[in-house]
């Protein structure tokens, strides 16, 4: 079972495991978020998807996360529902963060969709300007993110050019 926060209900976690043969063909990939949307999975395994290369696909609401084998043939790569894949995406910048000596001057950049409101609770961490009254979701998580490390955000900070 997994547990979001005090608020939510908990839920089943729902893994797939899926040797799709090759997603190769066009509109293979399409039907495998179909299904993985129709069964409600969460996380699904994937095997033998003959891409070349690793990297990052989104559709819907799902990440596919993938690499591939000698010379695009085999291939693995997860396919997770989208707040999975930005779960993982801030473990592994956490990690990398953690990876700096604490004395370093620390710097993120990067769009992470999030819109950082002007609430009083958050200046000490993102200040006093901001584009927006309230945060959104992804707000919330570079707040968060911001705040467990020691850094502080520049929401909407444009310079010329």
């Amino acid at each position: 079972m997994a547990q979001k926060n005090q608020n939510q209900t908990k839920r089943d976690l729902r893994v797939g495991n899926w040797n799709v043969r090759s997603l190769y063909r066009a509109g293979e990939f399409k039907e495998l978020v179909k299904e993985a949307d129709m069964y409600s999975l969460d996380l699904v395994a994937i095997q033998e998807s003959r891409w070349k290369d690793g990297g990052v696909q989104a559709s819907g609401n799902f990440t596919y996360l993938y690499g591939s084998g000698s010379g695009g043939s085999l291939g693995t790569g997860f396919l997770n529902k989208e707040e999975e894949a930005k779960d993982l995406y801030y473990e592994i910048l956490e990690q990398v963060i953690d990876q700096f000596a604490s004395y370093d001057t620390r710097i993120v950049l990067g769009d992470f969709n999030a819109k950082i409101g002007r609430e009083e609770m958050f200046r000490p961490t993102i200040g006093k300007k901001s584009l927006h009254e309230a945060n959104n979701d992804n707000g919330i998580r570079v707040i968060n993110f911001a705040a467990e490390k020691d850094l502080i955000t520049e929401p909407n900070r444009s310079f010329p050019h």
